[in-house]
């Protein structure tokens, strides 16, 4: 198990990203993309999507988002990211009990209802 099955779901779905080793985790890079639903839909914002690299025996945790996309104000539990001085972190959990929810599915459409309701 590792990481790499992040990488080739990113793959599959044919997203763009650029991976970064940041401590124990690989921090996907995706640049440009756009929030699918909600408010903000059809937004177009950078995104860091952090995965331990021993995925999905680990839970995923949190998401790295570039600064000054115009809804920042409305999130609690934000913090310096180790991304750069444009980032910020956004401290979220997911529920990871059941093995059959450890998929990189699973976690791709968790962040995106956390980028839905902002």
């Amino acid at each position: 198990m590792s990481a790499s099955m992040f990488q080739e779901f990113l793959e599959t779905k044919k997203i763009k990203f650029e991976g970064k080793d940041v401590q124990d985790k690989i921090i996907f890079l995706l640049t440009e993309y756009s929030i699918p639903f909600g408010k903000y839909s059809n937004k177009v914002v950078d995104i860091g999507i952090p995965i331990p690299k021993d995925f999905p025996n680990s839970a995923p945790y949190g998401l790295h988002i570039k600064k000054n996309h115009g809804f920042e104000e409305q999130i609690p539990n934000r913090n310096p990211s180790p991304l750069g001085e444009d980032w910020e972190f956004w401290s979220r959990g997911i529920k990871w009990d059941e093995p059959k929810v450890r998929t990189s599915q699973y976690y791709f459409d968790h962040i995106n209802r956390w980028l839905e309701v902002v």
